[in-house]
């Protein structure tokens, strides 16, 4: 399980910042990330996204 740290830093008129345990890890936190924001602008550009209920996300 991972800790509570962040993975994704994100530095406003600088970038993304993605951290890991070693350098594979960072790298594949990054790719998530990025991942989640095409998700999300896709979403946005049909319609509107809407994240699942707190109650959901662990179910």
């Amino acid at each position: 399980m991972r800790g509570a740290d962040p993975a994704i830093v994100l530095v406003p008129e600088v970038g993304m910042f993605s951290f890991g345990a070693d350098k594979q890890t960072a790298r594949v936190a990054g790719e998530f990330y990025v991942n989640a924001i095409n998700v999300v602008r896709g979403a946005e550009a049909v319609s509107r996204y809407t994240p699942i209920d707190e109650a959901e996300k662990f179910r």
